[in-house]
């Protein structure tokens, strides 16, 4: 694998092509990051800089280094760099001013980038090298009001709402930074227009597979309340559910002004498009690894935003689902491939929404209970993986946790007492020893996190797969049979086995016969020929005549069955005459001894050779002889 290295400028710094590990993770409704570990070498150390730029092929999406880490370990000195995908570059901006905009999703998209990054009012937030790839003309509108918010999340919004992907690729010949629109494609199996995406285990195209299903942030129907207070305020309902499937939510958005230049209806349309943003699906998550090297291909056959259809046999169980994420992870197991089907629970982000300008404060708040609230990479609320319980330990803390545990350490007893100050070996899985002590085993921490998502005992799993050989379905089988061989195929094969003992189905055997492509000579299905072409002597006997005129010269020459003579002169002949022994003298012509004729009498001749054997000869051109079946039904 080969890696780039540019500077902000987008000149080449260098090229990397011996990581340890490499892993690139795309998302489709937020920035992707990656990770890559590295030897600690001089020439590393200079190009890993922080806010250098890498990229690992031709498609032109690039990461942001924005965090350096150095190691020590028995395996060597390491340098790890990790940061986001370019996408990232928008969320260092916000939409400064009150936008309401009714276009295209795309144009919009291009309108809210060109305000805050190409040609804003101060021209200090200009993103530079940055500019609008070609519009794509996607036909999905939304009429929308924009205000205070971060550019990249609310570019993010969009793409939620209306299924119209954006990215940042970097040309490093143009040396330009493009933002691009883009549209993902229905593959799954319940479309006809292109070409279908299927994973499967009967196709064995999936491997080991997690499945998540739940309705606990589902929201299906939006009472939004924009401008106005009591029976004066706009109330707007997005959405419809029955009974026991409504799931309602209300949504404050009053930060959504009238403005003057809005008819109502436009108004309305902007409440509309705050309640569809502010609806939380149901989740269905499908996280698994595919094959990279088999028919189906990523970047090829499908890509992030895509909808595929997913088979589980064995849970009786067929979707159709997007590909939100992709995982692209290089190792010393070689590149795999991991995508995640559909929006995983722990993915789901809350949206919030302020009740007045800088409140912070949302009535549209829906977290999960007993759990600690964090601020996340783009400085909006989510949930941690603390617990309510876990926080109210703290109580009663009256200096630094870490310090507290630092001063602790040379304390430890029993069967850990052998642990000291010294450090174990870093990254390593600790184990107890044949004395029950602690000690660092030869299991590395990535070794380990490969445990991560295992749900029963590995060797169980393992019991529970074929050893070497897998049943196909007879349905399966008969599949493949039509497709690969159907009604008036031709089999050939050396070996005398029975097509239809080795795919079933009912073949005729074909014998001694050549094959002839058919066209406009041959129909297709007709027959004909023969092996050998038979002679006769009647074919061998073949005549031979001449004729004159009066006053001509001719030569003779005697032989077995008559005379044949040779004129002398170029005149066109009279008509052939029968010659007589009169019409002859004997003589010499040349150095020929012959017979020669002359006067008014002397006509032509005629002449037949003497004829061949009969019999027969092969027509066959160089062959190899195969056995050869057609398939009839």
């Amino acid at each position: 694998m080969q890696i780039n290295i540019y500077n902000t400028s987008i000149q080449l710094q260098g090229i990397i092509d011996s990581p340890k590990s490499f892993i690139w993770h795309r998302c489709f409704t937020q920035s992707g990051e990656f990770e890559i570990i590295l030897p600690l070498t001089e020439e590393h150390t200079r190009l890993c800089q922080i806010q250098h730029w890498i990229t690992k092929d031709d498609s032109g999406e690039f990461g942001i280094i924005e965090s350096l880490e150095i190691t020590q370990s028995e395996e060597g000195e390491w340098i790890k760099c990790s940061g986001r995908l370019g996408s990232s570059l928008l969320s260092s901006r916000i939409i400064f001013e009150r936008l309401t905009l009714s276009n295209t999703v795309e144009n919009i998209m291009r309108t809210l980038v060109q305000t805050c990054c190409l040609s804003p009012e101060d021209p200090k937030r200009t993103i530079p090298l940055l500019q609008l790839g070609p519009l794509q003309g996607f036909t999905p509108t939304v009429t929308m009001q924009v205000t205070y918010r971060n550019l990249n999340q609310s570019l993010y919004q969009l793409t939620m709402t209306h299924q119209i992907g954006w990215d940042i690729i970097l040309d490093p010949l143009a040396k330009k930074l493009n933002f691009i629109c883009f549209q993902p494609t229905n593959r799954s199996s319940d479309q006809t227009i292109v070409a279908k995406v299927v994973f499967s285990e009967n196709y064995e195209n999936l491997k080991a597979t997690q499945y998540q299903r739940s309705q606990r942030f589902l929201s299906n129907l939006a009472l939004v309340g924009g401008q106005g207070e009591g029976e004066e305020r706009f109330l707007v309902q997005v959405g419809d559910a029955d009974g026991l499937d409504r799931k309602e939510v209300f949504i404050n958005a009053k930060d959504q002004r009238w403005e003057e230049e809005l008819s109502e209806q436009e108004y309305i349309d902007v409440l509309i498009q705050k309640g569809w943003q502010s609806l939380q699906p149901e989740v269905e998550f499908f996280e698994s690894e595919v094959d990279v090297n088999g028919s189906t291909r990523i970047r090829q056959d499908f890509d992030l935003g895509d909808t595929v259809s997913i088979e589980m046999s064995q849970w009786n169980m067929q979707v159709h689902v997007q590909v939100t994420e992709i995982s692209e992870v290089f190792d010393e197991m070689g590149l795999r491939v991991i995508p995640v089907f559909g929006q995983s629970l722990s993915g789901m982000q809350n949206q919030f929404e302020s009740d007045t300008s800088g409140s912070g404060s949302s009535s549209t708040i829906s977290l999960p209970i007993n759990k600690a609230v964090v601020s996340d990479s783009n400085g909006q609320l989510t949930t941690g993986i603390v617990t309510a319980q876990e926080i109210a330990m703290l109580a009663g803390v009256s200096s630094s946790l870490q310090t507290q545990l630092n001063g602790k350490q040379a304390t430890i007893i029993g069967a850990a007492s052998s642990v000291t100050t010294s450090n174990l070996t870093a990254s390593r899985a600790a184990v107890s020893d044949a004395g029950g002590k602690i000690v660092s085993s030869n299991v590395t921490s990535t070794e380990l996190s490969y445990l991560s998502g295992v749900t029963s005992a590995l060797q169980s799993q393992l019991n529970g797969k074929a050893a070497s050989s897998h049943t196909h379905l007879t349905s399966q089988i008969t599949d493949f049979l039509n497709k690969v061989y159907p009604v008036g195929a031709i089999y050939l094969s050396t070996v005398s086995t029975s097509p239809a003992t080795l795919f079933g189905g009912t073949w005729s055997q074909i014998q001694n016969r050549f094959l002839v492509a058919a066209g406009s000579s041959y129909g297709a299905g007709s027959t004909g020929g023969s092996e050998t072409h038979n002679h006769t002597s009647a074919a061998h006997k073949h005549g031979a005549g001449h004729e004159g005129g009066d006053g001509d010269l001719w030569t003779t020459v005697t032989g077995a069955s008559g005379y044949i003579y040779f004129r002398e002169d170029g005149t066109v002949p009279y008509s052939q005459a029968t010659w007589t022994a009169s019409h002859r003298v004997s003589g010499t012509y040349g150095s020929t001894s012959a017979t020669v004729g002359g006067g008014s009498d002397v006509r032509g001749y005629t002449s037949t050779t003497t004829p061949g054997a009969s019999g027969s000869s092969s027509t066959n051109p160089p062959y190899l002889s195969v056995y050869m079946w057609q398939r009839t039904a």
